[in-house]
């Protein structure tokens, strides 16, 4: 078995529990270019964009590193207009979830904030915040 199907096999296994993850992963697996819109439609979904599949693949987690991804728009001529297509370059790349905040920088934002619930306005123990770069 070659790196390449090793490493496969690998995050197949990382994405047993993540079903729509799973299904936008065989799909990329070939490293090749695909169109969301018509290829979607197997996967369940033409819009596996978000986070429960492209974003969430290429972010990765706190269990599982990331996956290098490319998007690019393109005339499709099976749909017969410009789509959006994606394909796995057969790497990996640093998890990007909020998770993966460093504890000393986790602490310094909580005394910023003098853990402060940025939504009710009101101070809480640690284990109660969460940091989101959304707030």
């Amino acid at each position: 078995m070659t790196e390449e199907e090793n490493l496969i096999r690998k995050i197949k296994d990382e994405l047993k529990n993540a079903d729509l993850q799973s299904k936008v992963f065989e799909l990329l697996s070939d490293q090749k270019w695909h169109c969301r819109t018509h290829e979607g439609k197997p996967i369940g979904s033409d819009q596996y964009a978000g986070s429960g599949g492209i974003k969430g693949l290429k972010r990765g987690n706190k269990n599982r590193s990331g996956l290098v991804i490319e998007t690019k728009k393109e005339y499709c001529e099976v749909c017969q207009k410009k789509t959006s297509w994606d394909r796995w370059l057969g790497e990996r790349q640093e998890a990007n979830a909020p998770s993966n905040i460093p504890s000393i920088l986790v602490e310094k934002i909580l005394q910023v904030y003098s853990y402060t619930d940025v939504i009710e306005q009101r101070q809480r123990e640690k284990h109660e915040l969460v940091i989101d770069q959304k707030c």
